[in-house]
């Protein structure tokens, strides 16, 4: 029932970063994203009060809507996000 909020810069040919920043602990979780204009891109968040590494996967297009997947490690559930870019 927590919200995880995260602020997204990307170009339609570039690299983007994502910051999110988790209230439950208010530590900062960074990652980086690299995504193309008609392509798939990966992002790969690593915990900082963990040290472990959650994968997941983003597909965008530069007219539409992207889907990411969060899998936890540590727990096996699974944090599934809209994201349109």
């Amino acid at each position: 029932g927590s919200t995880i909020s995260e602020t997204t810069t990307a170009s339609s040919i570039g690299t983007g970063t994502t910051t999110i920043t988790p209230e439950q602990t208010g530590s900062t979780i960074s990652e980086t994203t690299t995504a193309s204009s008609i392509g798939t891109g990966t992002m790969t968040i690593t915990p900082e009060q963990t040290g472990s590494t959650i994968s997941e996967t983003t597909t965008t297009s530069s007219i539409g809507t992207g889907t990411i997947t969060i899998t936890p490690v540590q727990t096996g559930s699974t944090i599934s996000e809209t994201t349109t870019t």
